[in-house]
């Protein structure tokens, strides 16, 4: 309808694996759907290796002021986002006035968001994975099953190096996302049955999303 359309992407769990440069995480196109490659005029990106509330707000926050400056969203944006980058959204929305204007920009106009597989409420694997790093006592088969799910070994890998994460899980994605907004949002959800690994039937109670 004439409105300019900005796509947030979802986790990248390579991110956790090699921490991507500044450049790559800025070029990344290949994480939305062709469908959205062709009609989005702008993108929000940033690394799962950096905390929501930190570093990626700050990255997030360079890139649109860009968007503010040549006047993308005057007419108004519609935000499109998948899985965390739902939360990402949640967060930046909360608080672009604020950040936008103290520097010296006026804040992006967001008529409305449509969430994907959105994770604002977080994911029961994100708790899961968290327990895994910092517990001694995670019977190995769970540990197993974690790491053939998200691609990570965990008996290697650190706490300090879950990224975003550690803002996954149930508690605190729900805490950054806590704030209320006058901005329509349209929420698609789904159930599992179309997932090939079944490893997460261990994991997760309930349908898959």
């Amino acid at each position: 309808a004439g409105h300019n359309v900005i796509f947030i992407h979802g986790f990248v769990i390579d991110d956790l694996l090699k921490n991507p440069s500044e450049k790559e995480v800025l070029e990344r196109r290949d994480f939305a759907a062709d469908f959205w490659m062709k009609h989005a005029e702008g993108f929000l990106t940033w690394s799962a290796a950096d905390r929501i509330e930190t570093d990626i707000a700050k990255f997030v926050v360079r890139q649109a002021k860009v968007y503010s400056a040549n006047g993308l969203c005057d007419m108004g944006c519609v935000l499109v986002t998948h899985s965390t980058g739902d939360l990402v959204a949640r967060h930046f929305l909360a608080h672009q006035k604020e950040w936008l204007r103290n520097e010296g920009y006026e804040p992006l106009k967001i008529i409305a968001t449509l969430d994907f597989g959105g994770a604002g409420g977080g994911t029961d694997l994100a708790d899961k994975a968290n327990w895994a790093v910092n517990s001694k006592w995670v019977p190995y088969p769970i540990k197993l099953a974690l790491g053939a799910v998200l691609g990570l070994d965990f008996d290697i890998f650190d706490y300090k190096e879950l990224g975003a994460l550690q803002d996954l899980t149930t508690s605190k994605a729900r805490s950054i996302a806590n704030w209320p907004n006058d901005i329509p949002r349209l929420r698609f959800s789904g159930s599992g049955k179309v997932l090939k690994n079944r490893l997460t039937k261990l994991l997760i109670d309930g349908a898959d999303d």
